[in-house]
C-alpha cells in the first residue's frame, strides 16, 4: 500500500512517500520506460506525439518549431528523469519498502513524471478517452498495463490531494495527516502477461475499478491527462 504522510506544519512543507517492496521495485524501473522512448523517437512516434503535442496548426510552422526546439524538449524530459532517479536514490530503503522525503519541488517533479507515464501507457493501449472499465478484458496480455495505469492515476490523485490541503484546498484537518492508496493496492509488473489482474483484491481488477470510495482512482475513474498539460492544478512545472 503506497502511503503519503504530511510531515507537519513546517515551512517549507515536507511529505514522506512510502512504497511497499514490490511497488518500489516497479516504480524504480519506470524512468527507463520513458528513456527508451526518448532514445528512439522515430520508433515511438505515437508516444512522442502525445508527450510533445503540436504548438502550431500549420504544418510548416510546426516543423520549424520542432527543428528549433526538438532537442531542447527532449533534454528537458531527460533532466526530469534524472531528477526522479536522484530522488529514488536518495530514498531510504528498509525491509518495509522505499521511503522518499519530498518537498514541494519534488512533488511537482513526480506529478510531471506520472503524467508522462500515463500518456505513454495510454498511447500503447490505444486509449484517448476515459477508460471504460467494463470493456477491459482482465485476462488479456495488456491487463497489467491497465492495472499500472490505474495505479499511477491513484498515485497522482494522492499527490494532488496532498498539495491541495493547506494550499487553499477543501481538505479537512484530518486529511492533512496522511493518505493511502487502497490497502489492496497490488501493483502488477506491466511487462508480465501472466499477472492475475482480474481478482477482486487487485487494484487493477474490475471489482476495484470504479467504486466511489476508492481513494486510488481519479475522480472520474480513469481520466487520461491531456497531452502536454500539467496534471490537474497542482503546480506542476512543464
Amino acid at each position: 500500500m503506497t502511503r503519503l504522510e504530511d510531515r507537519g506544519p513546517a515551512h517549507p512543507r515536507r511529505w514522506l512517500l512510502s512504497f511497499q517492496p514490490l511497488e518500489a521495485r516497479i516504480v524504480t524501473d519506470l524512468p527507463d520506460r520513458v528513456t527508451r522512448v526518448l532514445a528512439d523517437p522515430n520508433q515511438n512516434r505515437a508516444v512522442i506525439d502525445r508527450l510533445f503535442p503540436p504548438s502550431y496548426s500549420d504544418a510548416k510552422e510546426e516543423a520549424e518549431n520542432r527543428r528549433l526546439l526538438g532537442a531542447s524538449l527532449y533534454e528537458e524530459r531527460r533532466a526530469l528523469l534524472d531528477d526522479i532517479r536522484a530522488c529514488l536514490r536518495d530514498g531510504r530503503t528498509k525491509t518495509d519498502g522505499l521511503h522518499l522525503e519530498l518537498g514541494r519541488h519534488e512533488m511537482d517533479l513526480w506529478l510531471r513524471f506520472i503524467n508522462d507515464l500515463r500518456l505513454l501507457l495510454a498511447t500503447e493501449l490505444g486509449i484517448d478517452t476515459n477508460i471504460d472499465h467494463s470493456a477491459i478484458d482482465w485476462e488479456h496480455a495488456d491487463a497489467p498495463k491497465f492495472a499500472l495505469l490505474e495505479y499511477l492515476g491513484g498515485l497522482e490523485y494522492l499527490l494532488v490531494e496532498a498539495l491541495t490541503v493547506g494550499d487553499g484546498g477543501t481538505g479537512t484537518e484530518e486529511d492533512e495527516d496522511e493518505g493511502d492508496l487502497p490497502d489492496d493496492g497490488y501493483v502488477p509488473d506491466a511487462g508480465d502477461p501472466q499477472h492475475d489482474a482480474g481478482g477482486p483484491d487487485d487494484v487493477g481488477g474490475p471489482d476495484d475499478a470504479g467504486g466511489p470510495d476508492d481513494v486510488g482512482d481519479l475522480p472520474d475513474d480513469g481520466d487520461i491527462p491531456d497531452e502536454g498539460d500539467p496534471p490537474h492544478d497542482a503546480g506542476g512545472q512543464r
